[in-house]
């Protein structure tokens, strides 16, 4: 989710006082890493974020990408957090570019600025000030927006590139009301998925601790694998390096309740896995997995309602499936969210050139081959660029 390519230039943030509000940047992965309880102290009073937007989240993905943070955070005349956004510097599609995009967004359904409603306002024009300076840049992607273009952005040309929508389905007080509120030929087909199994025996597991969770994440990453790979897909745990950091993220927001996986077992062997988060009554659908051999048995939809059910029983009042209308989400929900992608740039002509080159990407992205070829030339760039900065006194 490129924002703003700045090249070699550093944007200088403001400490002055404005409207009540001072506006700093955190620009190390070591300043970040100290920031954790203002961070989470923001996140709790803000009944509007996501586990997207936790410090847990954003501190994982910026060590995963070993981005340069840019990092900006609004605070009030005591010295407490009214705002994040949390933003980093990378290597563009362009070689030589550098660019600023929010951290973890591209795996990420819900990125963007977090903010106390009453100092929203404020914090979006005080961003939004800041940005313009370098508003002579090109701006890129951004992903997964409900507002467009976010308030925070320059007011600069753009352009949708790609619309989705979510599915969410509203959660009653208990299980048997929300069972009524399905349909009687679905509920039917539930019904008869369980009985095929004949005397399988099936059991849920989630784990409660690091060490149980540690084991079940491979289990997830083993499933999620199978599947896709069964649809000619790569997947996306075929990085160690991303299996390894996603499982950090999960184990530290274990520690805040927020996540919740779950494994589905018939005869003590595992088919099926759903990695879910939790916050502010929202249970978010993350990554999931099941094993395609026993697609006639439907575990997906048996994992999917017991995940209803927890969520129901935790007193949750939505579940969130994600961006994406698959089939097996329309079933149980008609509700939808939309969410959208954009480019932004300085003028029309480099809107232009810059949504050509995005179109292509998408292209490569979409030839297996060519992807891998690009991954691995991306891979050797990001080491070279990390080995230079290392060097740099």
């Amino acid at each position: 989710m490129p924002i703003f390519p700045t090249g070699s230039a550093r944007f200088v943030s403001s400490g002055a006082l404005v409207d009540g509000l001072r506006l700093r940047e955190i620009r190390t992965l070591e300043e970040l890493a100290r920031e954790r309880e203002a961070w989470t102290d923001l996140v709790d009073r803000v009944s509007s974020a996501t586990p997207f937007q936790t410090w847990e989240w954003v501190a994982g993905f910026a060590d995963y990408d070993r981005c340069q943070p840019r990092v900006l955070v609004l605070e009030d005349t005591s010295g407490r957090w009214v705002g994040v956004l949390p933003l980093c510097e990378q290597p563009s599609m362009f070689p030589g570019v550098k660019q600023l995009e929010l951290i973890g967004g591209r795996l990420s359904d819900y990125p963007g600025m977090l903010v106390e409603p009453a100092h929203r306002l404020a914090c979006e024009q005080r961003v939004g000030a800041l940005l313009t300076r370098l508003s002579g840049r090109p701006v890129a992607l951004i992903r997964s927006q409900r507002d467009l273009p976010p308030r925070w952005l320059p007011r600069l040309p753009f352009k949708i590139v790609a619309t989705d929508e979510s599915i969410i389905v509203p959660l009653p007080a208990d299980v048997e009301q929300f069972m009524q509120s399905l349909s009687a030929k679905f509920r039917s087909n539930l019904r008869r998925n369980h009985r095929r199994l004949g005397t399988g025996r099936i059991d849920f597991h989630t784990p409660t601790d690091e060490r149980e969770l540690r084991a079940a994440m491979p289990v997830l990453f083993h499933l999620h694998q199978l599947r896709k790979n069964s649809q000619g897909e790569r997947g996306r745990f075929y990085d160690p390096r991303w299996c390894e950091a996603i499982t950090e993220i999960a184990v530290s927001l274990q520690d805040l309740a927020i996540t919740h996986l779950t494994i589905m077992r018939i005869d003590d062997a595992p088919v099926a896995a759903s990695f879910d988060l939790r916050l502010h009554g929202i249970q978010y659908t993350y990554q999931y997995g099941m094993n395609p051999q026993l697609r006639s048995f439907s575990p997906g939809k048996l994992l999917t309602l017991k995940m209803l059910e927890d969520a129901i029983g935790a007193g949750m009042h939505h579940y969130d499936f994600g961006r994406g209308l698959e089939e097996y989400k329309l079933q149980w929900s008609k509700e939808r969210r939309g969410v959208s992608d954009m480019i932004m740039a300085r003028n029309s002509m480099i809107l232009g050139v810059w949504a050509l080159a995005q179109n292509g990407y998408g292209r490569l992205l979409r030839n297996r081959l060519l992807k891998s070829a690009y991954l691995v030339v991306r891979g050797r760039e990001r080491a070279s660029s990390s080995r230079h900065e290392a060097e740099e006194p």
